[in-house]
């Protein structure tokens, strides 16, 4: 019977005292043959190593949102939280994304752009807001 193979999280380069024994647990893993991604992204995660961050799209991209007159005439600012959600629904634009404020649907990205958005939306990363009038707003968008 081959002993498994023993990882000892209590001593290394990290010097954090996890005092787990990963060959031992309520499922039987031994971890023969483990190749140590997971374990890796354990020990980083919890040894105050910084994550390897994906890049930022660069350059942001910036775009207008109209239809706050059809939302409740929201004015948007720096202090909203601002969400884009496709709206697979909406009858007059299959590609359609509302845009929500601070939790409400204010407004609608501008249908120029929301082919372009829609492409990038799972990549998004942060959503900034640069201008307002009472029909149109300008945001800047994000990507990893």
């Amino acid at each position: 019977m081959s002993q498994a193979n023993t990882v000892d999280l209590t001593q290394g380069d990290f010097g954090n005292n996890f005092g787990i024994d990963l060959t031992q647990g309520e499922y039987g893993n031994d971890f023969d043959g483990y190749d140590g991604g997971v374990l890796d992204s354990f020990i980083a995660s919890n040894s105050g190593m910084s994550q390897p961050q994906p890049p930022v799209h660069n350059p942001p991209l910036q775009i207008q949102v109209a239809g706050m007159s059809h939302h409740g005439n929201h004015i948007f600012s720096h202090e909203d939280i601002i969400l884009l959600l496709p709206d697979n629904t909406n009858q007059f634009d299959s590609n359609a994304i509302k845009v929500l404020a601070n939790g409400t649907h204010v407004a609608y990205v501008s249908q120029q752009y929301s082919v372009s958005v829609r492409n990038l939306l799972s990549q998004l990363q942060r959503i900034d807001f640069v201008s307002a009038t009472p029909h149109v707003a300008t945001l800047r968008l994000h990507f990893y």
